[in-house]
């Protein structure tokens, strides 16, 4: 009984995590965003702790940001490219302006479908 309950939980979490009118946050997303404000964090601190003692050049924290939006953008990009090719390759082929329209069935739905592999690559 209690092994069935932890199959299944998925099915009993709300993927929503908090919703503010018709605009809602799911928690795949805020993960997404938790760890990238860790990670920024975690340069920031690297950056301050690694110089002690010596001066702190700007172009540090500059370029740690710079390189944090680029590696978010690749890693979104990537990320849903790879939904696209192990998910619904067939789907995503013959409409390809779905791969980046938010829209469904002319409802406004969000751009949804992310894989870790993508990200990963």
């Amino acid at each position: 009984m209690t092994l069935d309950f932890y199959q299944h939980l998925p099915a009993h979490i709300d993927p929503v995590a908090f919703s503010i009118g018709f605009f809602s946050i799911r928690w795949y997303s805020l993960m997404y965003l938790v760890a990238f404000a860790v990670v920024y964090l975690l340069l920031e601190w690297r950056i301050k702790h690694d110089y002690a003692g010596k001066q702190i050049v700007n172009n540090d924290k500059d370029f740690a940001l710079d390189l944090l939006i680029t590696v978010a953008i690749g890693l979104i990009i990537g990320a849903r490219l790879g939904y696209v090719l192990l998910y619904d390759f067939a789907y995503y082929a013959a409409h390809p302006l779905a791969i980046i329209s938010p829209y469904s069935a002319g409802s406004f739905t969000g751009i949804f479908g992310l894989s870790y592999f993508g990200g990963v690559v």
